[in-house]
């Protein structure tokens, strides 16, 4: 796929849409097009009609949704195109959370209540380390696509509250003009982006196999948001850094 050929709102020096003190962009110069591309002249002039009587605010919202489907695009196409250990490496990470889980819950029950602290910590980084492996499963490409949906909700909401309109076919057209792609967003896809996405779970066959220790080691970490701690750190060996 190619690369988005937008600069992004943040560019601007702000990062959400409902910035106040933010104009929003030529749409030509955001999507970078060159002078000779018509169809993309075409989709813009559709597009600045539409859009003329809305606020600047509803102006960016449309743009940030824009952002979030090509985010959501290039997620989709990265883990396509993973290589073949990526799925390694889930699964073991998997196995060393499940490994941290039964350690965890065998420390626990060596050690009688009430717990000193080093125990007590131990114990915690363990469960926690097993919670974090849990957490990391969820992929980015998933968590992309349901925000755009959302966004694209929202904006059709908010435009809606204003007494304007966009159809999803032109979303469409911009969304596919910004994300490079040949063949146009079909109405349909608009329509239904982001919604009933069918979680991809790597490893699932390791994580079901050893279900009742992630639900015996939950109850061992109290405060279970601790364990976001480590979420980078797994990330960072599930998609570790190509050399250039």
């Amino acid at each position: 796929m190619d690369q988005p050929r937008f600069f992004s709102l943040a560019a601007l020096g702000k990062s959400h849409p409902d910035s106040p003190d933010l104009d929003s962009p030529d749409l030509a110069e955001w999507l970078h097009l060159s002078s000779d591309d018509d169809n993309g002249r075409a989709v813009v002039e559709a597009v600045e009609q539409a859009w003329q009587p809305w606020k600047p605010r509803l102006r960016r919202q449309l743009l940030f949704t824009v952002e979030c489907i090509v985010e959501a695009e290039n997620a989709k196409q990265a883990w396509k195109d993973r290589d073949p250990e990526t799925d390694l490496r889930y699964k073991e990470l998997a196995r060393s959370a499940i490994h941290a889980a039964e350690l965890a819950s065998q420390i626990a029950a060596w050690v009688p209540l009430p717990r000193d602290d080093n125990s007590f910590l131990l114990i915690t980084l363990l469960a926690e380390w097993a919670v974090s492996g849990l957490n990391a499963m969820f992929l980015d490409r998933d968590h992309a696509l349901q925000l755009a949906g959302s966004m694209i909700d929202r904006l059709r909401d908010d435009l809606k509250t204003a007494g304007h309109h966009l159809s999803y076919e032109l979303l469409g057209r911009l969304a596919s003009l910004a994300t490079g792609r040949q063949e146009p967003f079909h109405e349909s896809t608009m329509r239904r982006y982001g919604k009933d996405v069918t979680p991809t779970a790597p490893a699932a066959d390791v994580w079901i196999e050893n279900w009742d220790w992630l639900i015996e080691v939950a109850r061992l970490s109290p405060n279970a948001e601790q364990a976001n701690t480590f979420t980078d750190i797994m990330r960072a060996f599930l998609h570790p850094r190509r050399p250039h």
